[in-house]
């Protein structure tokens, strides 16, 4: 697996991972309404999803749950960079000296890579659970924001940043455009990092159904990424600003 091809992967196993927590919890209690409220089943979900892209034990990725931010984010930066001398003697070794994370606490997903000087981070995950708080999920993608600042060895080496969450409606019209334009109001009201873009993803969990029970309402995954324009791991280029992933429906 190439750095090319992380995010397309990763998060398609986000939104296994979000599916399979809700068929769970049908499973736990056979109440197919119940809302998935249990952030942490969502997120060692994910976690579990995202492990069978590895092909031998904490290779090529590391998962952790639980990251402290403040870490995360000095693992962000590289660990030293020389400094060229303008006079005739040998350049100086700088080494990284990271911003204060704003909002510290925990990712609940990181996501890193070996690197030569120590790993790397791929991507942070943050979860949210069932129609969360748009000041939940905008306090979460500030944080996410941060990931993506400069430091004194250079600019943050991690790929992209996410912020996850399901929307339930009883409608039995797809609301996935709707949820769309929800998230894209929601990114409109955090300014993306700077040469960053914003892209915004949606998938069907499960369609809404009626019976002599009730309705059963229609589950949708949204998330919201922050990620490079041009990728520093890989050079490639990411979506324009509230663009859409064809591949995942």
């Amino acid at each position: 697996m190439t750095n090319h091809y992380w995010k397309d992967d990763i998060c398609r196993k986000i939104i296994e991972g979000l599916r399979t927590s809700c068929d769970e919890i049908v499973s736990f209690t056979e109440d197919h309404a119940l809302p998935v409220n249990a952030e942490y089943l969502l997120t060692v979900n994910i976690a579990k999803s995202i492990l069978t892209l590895n092909s031998s034990l904490g290779w090529p990725l590391k998962i952790y749950l639980e990251y402290p931010a403040q870490k995360f984010l000095e693992k962000c930066f590289p660990l030293a960079r020389s400094v060229g001398s303008s006079s005739f003697s040998p350049g100086q070794t700088v080494f990284r000296q990271s911003p204060t994370i704003d909002r510290p606490g925990r990712t609940d997903v990181a996501v890193l890579r070996d690197g030569q000087q120590g790993c790397i981070p791929v991507c942070a995950i943050e979860v949210k659970g069932f129609n969360p708080p748009k000041e939940k999920v905008i306090d979460d993608m500030r944080r996410n924001q941060e990931y993506f600042a400069d430091a004194n060895t250079g600019r943050s080496q991690l790929q992209f940043a996410v912020s996850a969450m399901v929307r339930s409606y009883k409608s039995q019209i797809s609301r996935k455009a709707h949820v769309r334009n929800l998230l894209s109001k929601y990114a409109h009201e955090v300014q993306a990092p700077t040469c960053c873009a914003i892209s915004i993803i949606t998938g069907k969990l499960r369609d809404a159904s009626v019976d002599d029970d009730g309705t059963i309402p229609q589950l949708i995954a949204g998330v919201i990424i922050f990620e490079w324009q041009n990728n520093p791991s890989d050079g490639n280029s990411a979506d324009s600003n509230l663009s859409y992933s064809p591949r995942i429906t």
